[in-house]
Order: structure tokens, then C-alpha cells, then sequence
């Protein structure tokens, strides 16, 4: 119990329910068999490490998003779909208010990540849980993570930043970029 205590203290590698876990890999592994074929077909590039267009990318965001949760794409600039949703999501908890979300993003090397935020009332926490393809084009899960942010917040033209919890020296030897920034609303014209 002690060791639950200090997990929950320093704020990362929070302890994960394997109920939870599980059904985070089954949900982002539904998504990513909706988009199999997409992958399956893009253009990788040459290079031991696959990198799809933003074409290909928005291709597997659009199907995502016909499941009506939220869905992004990193590294390419696009506007989040279903967006609406997160921003319900970020309005409730900047007002204080309990609440939840799952955001789904595509990442430029093709691996999809599935993102639970969850407002207590007091701080947000994200279960983080990442798929990335085998050679056979099959899901596989190697990241899953629950990490309290050590501060968030929602500006007006529609950005979530935020930071995660993560060790500090001593106990690391190199600092850790734990900043995340994800647009939510869509970019305007006057932006």
C-alpha cells in the first residue's frame, strides 16, 4: 500500500486495473482493424520506420471519427473531428466538474493511440495506450501508462496543453519533454 501511496504522489506509472487495460487494447485495437486496410495500402516510404502522408492519415481519422469519439491526427496539421465532444469535455472540467473522454489519435508512423482523460474534481489523469502494427498487419500493444497531468488547461483559440507527471532528477539524467499541445477547436480563418 505504501507503494501505491508514493506512485500516486510522484503522479506517473500509476498502477493500471488490468480490466481497464484490457479493454482500452480492445477498443484501440477495434479502431485500428477499422483502418487495416488503409494501412495496409499507404505508401510507408523506404525506411525501416513507416511514415504515411497526411492524405492516408486523414483517411484513417475520417474512419475513426464515423464512430463518434473524438479523433486528431499528430504531426500534420488537421483539425480534430468530433471535436465537440472534448471540448464538452474540457468546458466540465474547467468548470470543476467530474468528467471523461477518450480521444483517439493517428500518428504519423501509422500507430494509433487511444487516450482516456478523466477529470476527479480535483486532477485530470490520462490512461494512455498505444498500438503500433506487426509485420503482418496486425495490432499490437507496447505503451499503456496512467500518468496524473501536473497542470492543463484550455486556451480560447481552442488548445489543450497540458503536462504530464514525470521523474525528476536525481532520478533521471536528462530532462523529459512531458509537454503535450493538441488543438481541438478547428482553425479559423483570422487564426
Amino acid at each position: 500500500m505504501a507503494e501505491d501511496k508514493e506512485s500516486y504522489e510522484r503522479g506517473y506509472d500509476l498502477p493500471i486495473d488490468s480490466a481497464e487495460q484490457k479493454k482500452a487494447e480492445k477498443d484501440c485495437e477495434e479502431m485500428m482493424e477499422a483502418i487495416c486496410d488503409i494501412y495496409e495500402e499507404a505508401d510507408k516510404g523506404t525506411s525501416i520506420n513507416a511514415v504515411i502522408s497526411q492524405e492516408t492519415a486523414t483517411k484513417m481519422q475520417q474512419v475513426i471519427a464515423e464512430k463518434d469519439v473524438p479523433a486528431a491526427v499528430s504531426g500534420f496539421d488537421v483539425d480534430m473531428m468530433n471535436y465537440d465532444a472534448m471540448e464538452d469535455f474540457l468546458d466540465e472540467a474547467s468548470a470543476g466538474n467530474q468528467s471523461e473522454i477518450i480521444l483517439y489519435r493517428i500518428h504519423t508512423d501509422g500507430t494509433v493511440s487511444r487516450e482516456k482523460f478523466t477529470f476527479d474534481g480535483v486532477d485530470m489523469y490520462s490512461l494512455y495506450t498505444k498500438g503500433r502494427w506487426t509485420d503482418d498487419i496486425k495490432p499490437a500493444f507496447s505503451v499503456n501508462s496512467r500518468s496524473r497531468l501536473s497542470q492543463w488547461k484550455y486556451t480560447e483559440k481552442g488548445w489543450f496543453c497540458y503536462e504530464y507527471c514525470t521523474a525528476q532528477p536525481p532520478e533521471l539524467t536528462e530532462v523529459v519533454d512531458a509537454y503535450e499541445m493538441i488543438r481541438v477547436k478547428p482553425k479559423t480563418s483570422e487564426y
